[in-house]
């Protein structure tokens, strides 16, 4: 159903009452209205294109809009098959060509309306994802601004995880153990990270700054009060 942005006035073919509407082919005013409307109606004879056959149709608001009929889909495909409505290599708009896997090279097949709309082709998601995590990640994305201030290298995941477990996912101030903390304990650098120097893609500082006697685990309110200065924390030798 077409849609009009602004609405227009028209009278019911059935009760003949002015009516109201955004659908540009609305003829009814309602349900109950095209329902007796289609019953008062005769059919109309027309001539299927395929076979040639005289068959009836029922007059409705889409049945009779096209300029062809069919009196069943068998006949329709073959109607297309010998050219009424050419397809595939036949049809006026196929222009596909060769191009490659802007990842793997692999040589594809693609409409020109694909390869106009897209810059760069891809044989399946999978190589796609695989461009994107080369191309479109860290400083190579357009939206890129430097990364997380809290970036503490990438061994950070693995070493956070050897604190807790060697602290026995316990705060070593008040004991308080992970599970009454609400979520995993926090680990803190005693001698905090910004000191080390670390700079991404320069050197390989986060290394000593992540070292486990450098790391210590604290549950959110003891390591709220040690970044506050509120609590000092001894610095391992």
């Amino acid at each position: 159903m077409h849609y009009n942005p602004c609405m227009a006035t028209k009278i019911c073919n059935h009760c003949q009452r002015e009516f109201k509407t955004y659908q540009l082919r609305a003829i009814f005013c309602s349900w109950s209205c095209f329902q007796a409307g289609r019953k008062q109606k005769h059919p109309i004879q027309v001539r299927c294109e395929a076979c040639g056959k005289l068959f009836y149709k029922f007059p409705g608001m889409h049945n009779m809009k096209s300029k062809r009929h069919f009196c069943n889909r068998a006949c329709q495909a073959s109607w297309q098959r010998k050219g009424g409505n050419p397809s595939g290599n036949a049809h006026p708009e196929y222009n596909s060509r060769a191009v490659h896997c802007a990842e793997c090279g692999k040589t594809l097949i693609r409409e020109a309306w694909r390869i106009k709309k897209f810059m760069l082709q891809f044989c399946n998601r999978k190589c796609h994802g695989k461009w994107r995590s080369k191309n479109k990640t860290a400083e190579n994305h357009p939206r890129w601004r430097g990364g997380h201030r809290r970036y503490y290298g990438p061994n950070w995941g693995r070493r956070s995880y050897e604190a807790r477990k060697r602290d026995g996912h316990k705060c070593q101030i008040c004991g308080k153990p992970e599970s009454e903390n609400g979520r995993k304990l926090s680990v803190h650098h005693k001698i905090p990270f910004v000191k080390f120097g670390y700079v991404l893609g320069q050197n390989t500082l986060y290394k000593q700054a992540n070292k486990l006697r450098n790391l210590v685990s604290l549950c959110a309110t003891c390591h709220q009060k040690v970044e506050w200065g509120k609590l000092t924390m001894p610095i391992s030798e």
